[in-house]
């Protein structure tokens, strides 16, 4: 049951990452050689943010495993904390880059964060609080989809939107010690849900992992619209139903 449960959200973001490359702005306008430098920086401002983030949403986690009881959620909270160092760093060096190259080295301070982060950031926080089971979809969202994404969207944006390798080295990076952490992932959460079988947390995994994608969509068509390519939003209809946020009980 464990295996099945776990590879169903591995096949969920299977799904969301074709649909992503049907859909969003971002990767649509990459592949039309139309994301500039100063688009691209945005989306890493937005990635920075986000990873400085991580940490502190790992430690609430640690915490909160900690109140629970529940030792084995705790270490593996703890492994993850201890994965992270240094990775907000990545994103900056490739920023310090772009901004190099485009003799713009206060480029930095004029990104704006988009509401899409901002709400996934207080969604991360929000689940952590409830449960911080619900906080594994998530991780194995963002680690599973940047290691079957960013191959594809690295050599993209450096054939067609003549974005330098090293300036998308935050993607690059995270996708090879991903690549290795995914299976961990499985594994805990094959691991509370053998567990927690007639508790009702396991089955708001779905859902969490839905609006954890919808709002990383967001997020992502956001920062893509800064040059505009109209398709369809995947809240109008599509192959994708992404739900609004359920109810944390």
């Amino acid at each position: 049951m464990n295996t099945m449960s776990a590879d169903h959200l591995i096949k969920q973001t299977e799904a969301f990452h074709a649909y992503w490359k049907e859909t969003n702005h971002l990767f649509l306008n990459a592949c039309e050689g139309r994301i500039s430098k100063t688009t691209f920086s945005r989306y890493l401002k937005n990635i920075q943010f986000l990873l400085h983030h991580t940490p502190l949403h790992l430690r609430m986690a640690i915490e909160r495993s900690i109140e629970l009881g529940d030792d084995r959620l705790t270490n593996f909270f703890q492994l993850k904390l201890a994965e992270e160092h240094g990775h907000e760093e990545w994103a900056k060096e490739d920023i310090a880059t772009i901004a190099a190259k485009t003799l713009a080295p206060s480029m930095a301070l004029h990104l704006d964060i988009v509401p899409g982060m901002l709400a996934l950031v207080k969604f991360n926080e929000l689940v952590i609080k409830n449960h911080p089971a619900l906080y594994l979809p998530y991780i194995l969202f963002a680690e599973y989809f940047v290691v079957i994404a960013a191959p594809e969207w690295i050599e993209i944006l450096e054939t067609r939107c003549a974005i330098p390798r090293q300036a998308a080295s935050v993607l690059a990076k995270h996708a090879e010690l991903d690549k290795f952490h995914v299976q961990d992932d499985i594994v805990e959460i094959g691991r509370f849900i053998e567990q927690r079988n007639d508790q009702a947390e396991q089955h708001l995994f779905v859902p969490m992992l839905e609006r954890a994608q919808a709002l990383f969509w967001q997020f992502t068509h956001e920062v893509g619209s800064m040059d505009l390519v109209q398709q369809p939003n995947p809240t109008a209809g599509g192959s994708l139903h992404v739900r609004s946020e359920p109810t944390l009980v």
